[in-house]
Order: structure tokens, then C-alpha cells, then sequence
């Protein structure tokens, strides 16, 4: 999550869509950068991947206008995001760590999300939807542009013709990037590959995204 009042945007960090690259892009020009969930205080709530909806709410409390400031976020290929969370997830120290497909079908895009304890919001929040994420609960989404973390080569461009001053040489840095899976024949069965489909069908829709087995 990043904030800047000088050039009203804000920058959302949905899990595992390459969000510390685009933060280390935004640094320089930021006034607000996030702080773990348990670092939060009630006059400082801006936690790492905070959603739109508890934003608006804070920006309510401090008194900023939320629809004066340019809002956007990233999402990837749902197949390979929930790997790439899952991946994340053993290396944690979680004191259960389940099978692939348990954890999967365990966990909902709507509400529960990946589970684990209340704190650990990248992994709450890490197989929420779009929508879910993003949205106001009524179908609506918070935010004004959403990027394809495949795309996010072309993200300086994007944020200048939003009028965002990055110099004219810069690029997206990467940081804490991983290499996707050699095979998600190792994670997908037909079964899992299908409840994936029926749960992001909206944004695999909308963006056209397909299992890339």
C-alpha cells in the first residue's frame, strides 16, 4: 500500500500480484508507506494490504476526500495466484500447513479467505476475489483502474498519462519476485482446476485469463 497527497494516488497491495515491485516504484514519490497489520494504530491503520473498503473508512475518519485521489490496484491469473499464496504459505511458520488441494477447497473467495490467524492479512485476504478484495460489497469496485500483474511492464506509462511524475526513465524494479511453478500439473487436478474457474469467473473473464496448463 502506498499513499501520496502530493499526487493524490493510492496504491492497493492485493497478495501476491507483485505488489512490493510496484511499492518500490511508488516510493519516491509517497507520503504514507504501510506498516504490518500489528504495527497498526488507530491514527495510523495503513497496513500492508489494506483493502479499499477499510480505506474509505479511514479516509473518512482523517477528514480526506477518498474520491479525489486516483486509486488502483493489480490482479493476476487466479490459477497461478493461489500457488504462488500457497508456496508462500509453507515457507511461513503457520503451525499447520495442509495439502494443496485441502487448503484450497478449505479456503473461499468471499469472506474466510485462505485462513490462518486474524493478523496474517496476506494470507485472509490472499484468495479473496477481486471483489472481494477491491469492492464495496454491493458489486461495485473501489478503486479506478485495475492492471494485470502480467502487464506490469507498462505501468509507468500508465501512471503518467495519470499525471503521477515518474522520471522518464523509470521501470518497474524486481523485488521478492519467484518464478512460477515448473508444472501446475503438480497442484491442479480437473476437479481443482474447475472450482478455480467457477470462483474467479468474473475477473478470469474480464481478463481473459485461462489455466495455462
Amino acid at each position: 500500500m502506498r499513499i501520496s497527497h502530493r499526487h493524490r494516488f493510492v496504491f492497493f497491495s492485493s497478495p501476491k500480484t507483485g505488489s512490493e515491485s510496484v511499492r518500490a516504484l511508488l516510493d519516491p514519490l509517497s507520503d504514507i508507506r504501510d506498516v504490518p497489520f500489528a504495527l497498526t494504530r488507530p491514527d495510523f491503520p495503513f497496513y500492508s494490504h489494506i483493502r479499499p473498503i477499510e480505506m474509505r473508512a479511514a479516509f473518512s475518519r482523517f477528514g480526506w476526500k477518498y474520491d479525489d485521489y486516483y486509486r488502483f490496484v493489480f490482479v493476476r491469473n487466479p490459477w497461478l495466484r493461489l500457488v504462488s499464496l500457497y508456496r508462500y504459505l509453507l515457507r511461513s511458520d503457520l503451525p499447520q500447513k495442509p495439502s494443496f488441494a485441502d487448503w484450497l477447497k478449505a479456503s473461499r473467495p468471499d469472506g474466510t479467505g485462505g485462513g490462518g490467524p486474524d493478523h496474517v492479512r496476506w494470507l485472509k485476504y490472499g484468495t479473496y476475489s477481486l471483489a472481494a478484495f477491491a469492492g464495496d460489497g454491493t458489486g461495485r469496485l473501489l478503486v479506478d483502474d485495475v492492471f494485470r500483474l502480467e502487464d506490469i511492464a507498462e505501468l509507468p506509462d500508465r501512471l503518467r498519462v495519470r499525471g503521477i511524475p515518474l522520471p522518464p526513465d523509470a521501470g518497474v524494479p524486481w523485488v521478492n519476485r519467484t518464478r512460477e511453478p515448473a508444472s501446475l500439473a503438480k497442484y491442479y487436478t480437473p476437479e481443482l482446476i474447475r472450482l478455480v474457474g467457477e470462483r474467479y469467473a468474473a475477473e478470469i473473464e474480464r481478463f481473459r485469463y485461462t489455466y495455462p496448463g
